[in-house]
């Protein structure tokens, strides 16, 4: 049975190595994900909104509770 030994430059290589695919690869996961949530906000913007809920103005200068007192 033979051992192979990996010298310290050779584990400081690998870890290097390690470290790059993973940033790449985390790199890669968020311009996935950016670009998906990109999408999603497009494509709601092409869609028709639903009215926001408005008070209409009041007609007269009298607020309508006081109104139900004074009449």
């Amino acid at each position: 049975m033979i051992k192979e030994v990996i010298t310290d430059e050779e584990r400081q290589c690998l870890r290097m190595w390690f470290r790059q695919a993973i940033a790449t690869l985390e790199q890669e996961e968020v311009t996935a994900a950016i670009r998906a949530e990109q999408a999603r906000s497009e494509g709601a913007k092409a869609k028709h909104r639903n009215p926001v809920a408005r008070r209409r103005t009041r007609r007269s200068r009298m607020i309508p509770h006081l109104r139900e007192l004074v009449f």
